[in-house]
């Protein structure tokens, strides 16, 4: 599996709501600037994200983003999942698109190696929380 800038991006604006998580909205513009994320790209991250249920907004002069769950309740693998398909490390142990079969599926020496190896990178993905990435930042202030 291979990380985009885009999930990156999606990855750090997420981050930076679960920071704040409770104080109330934050624009796009103050996301962008934090993270360092330029603010078209992140106003298109943003609206995948709204609509994977990730975040929800609000307009107005009080506008802007927060997130739709606790962070506690939202792994790294949800905001990876909302914002790029996920791919095997091989072509044909790719999930969400056409696998490309090479013709060895039923006999295939190394599709348990490669279905090991997927799950020992994804498993951290799974479980690991934004109240857990935020904790220790928090704790510092």
């Amino acid at each position: 599996m291979s990380i985009s800038r885009r999930t990156q991006y999606a990855l750090r604006a997420v981050y930076e709501l679960a920071e704040h998580y409770g104080e109330g909205t934050m624009t796009a513009a103050a996301i962008a600037e934090s993270q360092k994320i330029p603010l078209p790209f992140l106003e298109v991250i943003m609206c995948g994200l709204r609509q994977g249920g990730i975040v929800k907004s609000t307009r107005g002069s009080r506008g802007g983003y927060e997130l739709s769950a606790a962070p506690a309740d939202i792994s790294i693998m949800n905001v990876i999942e909302c914002i790029q398909e996920r791919c095997g490390i091989v072509n044909c142990m790719a999930e969400g698109r056409n696998p490309t079969p090479c013709g060895m599926q039923r006999k295939c020496p190394f599709k348990n190696v490669w279905a090991a190896a997927v799950q020992g990178f994804e498993e951290p993905l799974h479980v690991t929380t934004f109240a857990e990435l935020t904790a220790g930042k928090k704790r510092r202030h």
